[in-house]
């Protein structure tokens, strides 16, 4: 071959060479299908199931006799519903092409493995674990996703950190407890400020005990009823009643007793001729312990569980004083006056 033919040959295989480059850019990048993320995944089969934020605040549910409870609340009755909805998504999670298959990119998208929004563990019946991490959210509900141990993250679709959260609370009923504020006939309060007792009868409130002369201040006691009545938890803390819970009658901070009356229905067959059933009485006790963050321990005696409840909710109780519960003639004058003078000082129209 002649230099010249092997000139012609090298210039030829350059062409070739600009001429696929062409092709092959002009195609656009390759588009990868469409592919289920846990497509084998049978949500039925989840017994176990972990979440913990980037602040590495956790909470563990677990499948105990075919229910629900929060394992990192002593065995708490979890929200089913809450949990069959969130298993519920993942096995529609479908993925396109990759956001990024770079490390680098991991930490902007809040997917790495030591920087996330969430880190989700699920465990099987046959022990066959899925564990994934989800990071931001660019739009209301899609929501950057790693499978653990892979490079790829995927954008899913109807999936938030937020359905996956590590906040107690969030999964179990926080109605701690509950009774109907009318049907309270008494209440009994002690704590380091004194004892309130007071008592309903025919509709109105007594408080034992008030100095003479003095009148009730009814916004002092229907707020405490309010306080009283319902009472919800921010973290249950298990079954067990640590000393360092401090919930016994010698060291609690209050100790609260209710006497609920529920009337009974009226029987209006036509054969009822027998005197009506006096009304039913149930009575609920409740111990507030320890102050620990920013709530106290506390435990019901409708309970076998011993709950965090915030400091707002229960604070009143462990503060009230009896004298806060009534004014004396002097003091309801001045009051009074303070009105009568505030009316006086109003611009006339």
């Amino acid at each position: 071959m002649t230099k010249l033919n092997r000139y012609l040959v090298i210039a030829l295989v350059i062409q070739l060479v600009i001429l696929l480059a062409t092709q092959l850019s002009s195609r656009g990048p390759t588009t990868a299908k469409p592919h289920k993320l846990f497509d084998k995944l049978d949500v039925e089969q989840v017994t176990w199931l972990r979440i913990e934020d980037g602040e590495k605040k956790a909470v563990e549910l677990e499948k105990q006799g075919g229910k629900w409870v929060l394992k990192t609340g002593g065995g708490y009755p979890a929200k089913k519903d809450k949990i069959v909805e969130l298993l519920g998504k993942l096995p529609g999670l479908t993925a396109g092409q990759p956001v990024t298959t770079r490390k680098e990119h991991q930490h902007k998208l809040e997917v790495a493995d030591d920087k996330y929004q969430r880190k989700v563990a699920l465990k099987l019946e046959d022990g066959k674990t899925h564990r994934f991490l989800l990071g931001s959210s660019p739009g209301i509900k899609n929501v950057h996703l790693r499978i653990e141990g892979q490079s790829k993250v995927f954008l899913v679709s109807d999936l938030t950190a937020w359905d996956a959260s590590a906040t107690a609370s969030d999964w179990v009923d926080t109605e701690y407890l509950k009774v109907g504020r009318d049907d309270i006939v008494e209440l009994t309060l002690k704590n380091g400020q004194g004892e309130i007792k007071l008592a309903k009868e025919a509709g109105k409130w007594s408080l034992e005990g008030m100095e003479e002369g003095a009148s009730l201040k009814q916004t002092e006691v229907d707020s405490l009823l309010s306080t009283a009545s319902a009472v919800n938890l921010q973290q249950p803390v298990g079954r067990k009643v640590e000393p360092a819970y401090e919930l016994s009658p010698d060291k609690a901070r209050a100790l609260l007793t209710l006497v609920v009356e529920k009337k009974q229905p009226k029987d209006k067959s036509p054969a009822a001729s027998q005197p009506a059933t006096p009304p039913a009485r149930v009575t609920h006790a409740l111990a507030v312990g320890a102050k620990v963050d920013d709530g106290y321990y506390v435990k019901s005696g409708s309970s076998e569980f011993v709950v965090r409840a915030a400091s707002w909710s229960v604070e009143s109780l462990v503060n009230k004083k009896p004298a806060d519960l009534w004014e004396k003639k002097e003091e309801k004058k001045e009051e009074e006056k303070k009105e009568e003078e505030k009316e006086e000082e109003k611009p006339s129209p």
